[in-house]
């Protein structure tokens, strides 16, 4: 256990601490970039906890003081480690208008870090961190397809093309709320059913992985060799279906998205444009772009879509969502499932 990091220290261990370990333990995980620039006194100040809770959290986690744990988290960042989210994100980030008010949605904004050539008192009411993120079309603008990419024109113009595809996907899916709202059924819904097929599968599957870790009852339907009847009979109006259907459907999805409809589940529906028509059947439409200058769609903004969803579900299960993790960690140990990092 000391030869892990700080994170994953408090994963194996969150299940097991007292409500005000964490509290503070929260706190750390929030601020595990900048951890270094804390001591031991603010942490315990910004969670609302004692001091000597702090300090009784670090001595489980298998550090002497505080000290050391600084020193770790130092040591990590001048090795270009990423650690999680950074605080300095939510200090630049106007909460009350990015994203519908989520700071979690705000940080994955700015997570591109597109800063400096945003101008941020013109874009997204004044949002620096949205302003970042759509400034990435600057690059874009700005790159001479003869330099980018080792010269290469082509990687140059795959590269512009998915800057535009997460420029729309953001616009379109984040900045009015929209995403957030789905979140929140993800997070409260009694159970979840994924479902993808074809080439809506992969990104069907990432989803439900990283739901998985922050809650239970999240199905990826259909079960291989079997029909959806038997699993949808199951859902009802305090459930949420998520529906994952880009272009080149399988017959009867269209059907699927009726007889959910009927059955009161309420639907995230993730899809190309050609699923507009069906908006106002579900309870969220979130539209990602596949253009691509190649004979091939591209899923990067379905997938970066995907991570913001579980963020934004993990910010509103917080503290059993951490729980979960821990004991998912410590049977990962136990079963001896994941290789060790290096």
């Amino acid at each position: 256990m000391n030869d892990a990091g700080l994170g994953q220290r408090i994963d194996r261990l969150y299940a097991s601490l007292s409500p005000q370990e964490q509290r503070a333990a929260d706190v750390v995980l929030d601020r595990l970039d900048d951890l270094a620039v804390y001591n031991a006194s603010e942490i315990a100040q910004i969670s609302g906890v004692s001091k000597a809770t702090v300090s009784r959290l670090v001595r489980r986690l298998g550090y002497e003081d505080f000290a050391q744990v600084r020193a770790q988290a130092r040591t990590l960042r001048s090795l270009g480690t990423p650690l999680g989210t950074s605080s300095a994100y939510e200090a630049s980030a106007d909460a009350s208008t990015v994203a519908g008010g989520s700071s979690t949605l705000a940080a994955h904004l700015a997570s591109s870090a597109y800063e400096a050539c945003a101008d941020a008192s013109t874009v997204a009411g004044g949002s620096s961190t949205l302003a970042a993120h759509l400034a990435s079309s600057a690059y874009e603008a700005s790159a001479d397809a003869s330099t980018v990419a080792g010269g290469s024109s082509t990687l140059a113009a795959h590269l512009a093309s998915e800057l535009r595809n997460l420029e729309s996907m953001l616009l379109r899916t984040l900045a009015d709320g929209r995403a957030e709202k789905a979140a929140a059924l993800l997070a409260s819904a009694e159970a979840v059913a994924v479902i993808g097929r074809r080439n809506s599968y992969p990104v069907a599957l990432h989803l439900r992985q990283q739901l998985a870790q922050i809650r239970g009852r999240v199905a990826l339907l259909p079960v291989p060799g079997q029909s959806l009847g038997e699993d949808l009979a199951a859902l009802g109006p305090s459930d949420a279906a998520v529906l994952v259907g880009f272009r080149r459907r399988p017959r009867g999805f269209a059907r699927l998205v009726e007889v959910l409809a009927a059955r009161g589940v309420p639907v995230v529906l993730i899809g190309d444009e050609s699923l507009e028509p069906w908006q106002d059947r579900v309870a969220h439409f979130l539209p990602v772009p596949l253009d691509a200058p190649s004979p091939f769609d591209s899923y990067a903004a379905a997938m970066s879509l995907v991570n913001v969803l579980a963020t934004a579900t993990l910010a509103r299960r917080t503290r059993q969502g951490r729980t979960r993790v821990s004991v998912i960690s410590g049977l990962y140990e136990e079963l001896d499932e994941l290789e060790e990092p290096w």
